[in-house]
């Protein structure tokens, strides 16, 4: 069976970069066997005038069953200055 028809065991990684205490980490729990997963989980990221330099990053990952190992499916990044000042942030992860 080819790759692209695969269902993985997929997971989000989020996090505001750079943070090297980590205190802005946060990962969604893992949505096993599925090719189109939906994630419905929220997150808190207290943000400051001071973060305004920093990037949320989004990062999508599949956990291979038998490695253990995690593969990196994708990503993409936004500047914390656009996020300033709004209540929420939706992010659709396709």
């Amino acid at each position: 069976m080819g790759r692209e028809y695969r269902t993985c065991d997929s997971y989000v990684k989020l996090s505001v970069v750079p943070d090297l205490s980590r205190r802005s980490r946060r990962k969604t729990k893992t949505v096993p066997d599925c090719k189109n997963p939906v994630f419905h989980e929220y997150f808190n990221f207290p943000l400051q005038e001071t973060d305004e330099q920093k990037r949320l990053l989004v990062t999508v990952w599949n956990r291979d069953r038998i490695s253990r190992r995690s593969e990196l499916l994708g990503c993409m990044s936004f500047g914390v200055r656009s996020l300033l000042g709004l209540d929420k942030v939706h992010i659709l992860v396709k």
